[in-house]
C-alpha cells in the first residue's frame, strides 16, 4: 500500500470490465471506491458475451471477464450501487463534490441469498419483470423491475421470499457524495444498424446483430437461432457502422473480425454441416494466436473481401444478398438463411454530453473521451477511451488506476 493512500477516496463511474477492474486495482491500493452502474448489473457488456471455444480455446478473453469480477467480489474497500447515476457534479478544493441519483432495487442486495423462489413464482417473469445476472458471479443474481410488475398486494414474491429481502416500498434516493479522483469507465454504444435501411433490421427476419448472436448463444451452449436447418447457409458481414465515413464512421472498430471468426467457428461446432461465408474489407489481426485461427477459419469458412449491397426478404425463412465478387468480376446474388451483422464499436454519447462536458473532459475526432493529462483526478479508461477487446480493457483499466 502507497502511504497516505488509504485516506483517499475514488468515484468509478460505470461497472462494466474497466470499471470493476480499476475499482480492484483501486482498492488494492488501499483506496476507498465507490463504484456506480446505471444498469441493474454490475459487468457491463463484457459479461453479456459468451465463450466461443470449440473443441479447444479459442482465446476469446470471456474468461478474463469472469475472473475480474470474481476477483471484485474477494475485494473488500469497494461499495458497489446499481441503479445509480451523476446527478450534478462540481470540483472542489480537495477533489469533487457529487450528487448521485439511487433509483430503488427492489431486492436488497445485504438480504437476498439467490434462492431463486421470487423468479420461480413470478406470473410475469416472460416479461422480464425479474431480471437474472449475466454471470453467477454478480450478486445478487436477481433484480425485479417494477415498471414491467403488474402484480398488486400481496406479491407473490415478497411473500415468498424467505428473508424478506423483496420491498416494492422503496424510494429513489439523492445522495452527496465527496472524492478526490473520478475513473470515466463509461463503456461504447454498439452501432444499431436500423439507422440503414438497406439492412432491413426489424423488416427482415433472420438478420440478427453479432452481439444479438452472443445473447443467443449463451442462452445454450447447443442452440442455433437456425433451429436445426440441415446445411444452412450464414453469412458474417463485418464493418456494419465502421470504416464508413458516409455516416461519419470512417475508424475501424478493431475486434470484430476476430469475435466474428470465432462465433462462425463456434457455430461449426456445433452443427458441422452450416456453409458459412465471411464478408469483410480488411481482417484486422488483433489478439493472441488469432493469425492461427485465421489460418485455421479459412479452410472451414468461405471469405469474400467486399460488403454486400442490399439485402431482401425471400419467402419467409431466407435472406437474398447480393454483393460484388472480385474473383468472378460480377455482381452475385445468394440466399442465406441467417445473416450476422458485426455492429462497430461507437463512443457513448450519453456519458459524454452529462459527465465529460461538465467535467472539461475533451473527445477525440472519433467521439471518445481523450484520456485527460491536464485535469488533476480525472482519468478516463477502457472503451470510453476507444475500440479495445477485453483484454486491451483490463490493461487500460489498471493503468488508468495507477494514474
Amino acid at each position: 500500500m502507497m502511504q497516505g493512500l488509504e485516506k483517499r477516496e475514488v468515484l468509478v463511474v460505470g461497472g462494466g470490465i474497466a470499471g470493476i477492474t480499476a475499482a480492484s486495482q483501486l482498492s488494492s491500493l488501499g483506496i476507498k471506491v465507490l463504484l456506480i452502474e446505471k444498469d441493474h448489473f454490475i459487468g457491463g457488456r463484457g459479461a453479456r458475451l459468451t465463450c466461443k471455444a470449440t473443441s479447444h480455446c479459442m482465446k476469446c478473453n470471456y474468461c478474463l471477464v469472469e475472473d475480474a469480477l470474481r476477483q471484485l467480489s474477494e475485494t473488500g474497500n469497494i461499495a458497489i450501487k446499481t441503479l445509480t447515476s451523476i446527478h450534478r457534479l462540481k470540483k472542489s478544493k480537495k477533489g469533487f463534490e457529487v450528487t448521485l441519483i439511487e433509483n430503488p432495487r427492489v431486492i436488497d442486495p445485504e438480504r437476498c441469498t439467490d434462492c431463486g423462489k421470487c423468479l420461480e413464482l413470478c406470473p410475469y417473469k416472460g416479461k422480464g419483470a425479474i431480471l437474472t445476472a449475466p454471470s453467477a458471479n454478480i450478486q445478487p443474481f436477481y433484480s425485479i423491475d417494477p415498471q414491467v410488475c403488474g402484480c398488486r398486494d400481496p406479491r407473490p414474491c415478497e411473500e415468498a421470499c424467505p428473508h424478506r429481502a423483496i420491498d416494492f416500498e422503496r424510494h429513489q434516493e439523492e445522495l452527496s457524495y465527496k472524492c478526490h479522483g473520478i475513473v470515466l469507465a463509461t463503456g461504447f454504444t454498439p452501432y444499431d444498424p436500423s439507422g440503414e435501411s438497406r439492412y432491413g433490421r426489424g423488416r427482415i427476419k433472420n438478420i440478427i446483430t453479432a452481439l444479438e448472436l452472443e445473447e443467443m448463444l449463451r442462452g445454450d451452449e447447443h442452440f442455433s437461432p437456425l433451429n436445426g436447418t440441415k446445411k444452412a447457409k450464414v453469412a458474417f458481414v463485418q464493418c456494419v457502422g465502421s470504416r464508413n465515413p458516409k455516416i461519419q464512421r470512417d475508424y475501424c472498430s478493431r475486434v470484430c473480425c476476430g469475435y466474428a471468426i470465432r462465433m462462425a467457428l463456434r457455430l461449426l461446432e456445433s452443427q458441422p454441416d452450416l456453409d458459412i461465408t465471411f464478408f469483410y474489407m480488411d481482417v484486422q489481426n488483433f489478439g493472441k494466436d488469432f493469425q492461427k485461427y485465421f489460418f485455421g477459419a479459412k479452410e472451414k469458412l468461405k471469405f469474400i473481401r467486399g460488403l454486400p449491397g442490399d439485402y431482401y426478404q425471400v419467402g419467409k425463412e431466407k435472406v437474398r444478398v447480393s454483393f460484388y465478387h472480385r474473383e468472378k468480376a460480377k455482381t452475385v446474388v445468394e440466399d442465406f438463411h441467417l445473416v450476422v451483422l458485426s455492429v462497430g464499436i461507437g463512443p457513448n454519447e450519453e456519458t459524454i454530453a452529462t459527465l465529460g462536458e461538465p467535467l472539461g473532459v475533451e473527445v477525440d475526432d472519433m467521439g471518445f473521451f481523450v484520456v485527460p493529462q491536464g485535469i488533476a483526478g480525472i482519468v478516463a479508461a477502457g472503451t470510453s477511451t476507444g475500440p479495445m477487446d477485453v483484454a486491451e480493457t483490463i490493461s487500460s483499466a489498471k493503468a488508468s488506476a495507477l494514474n
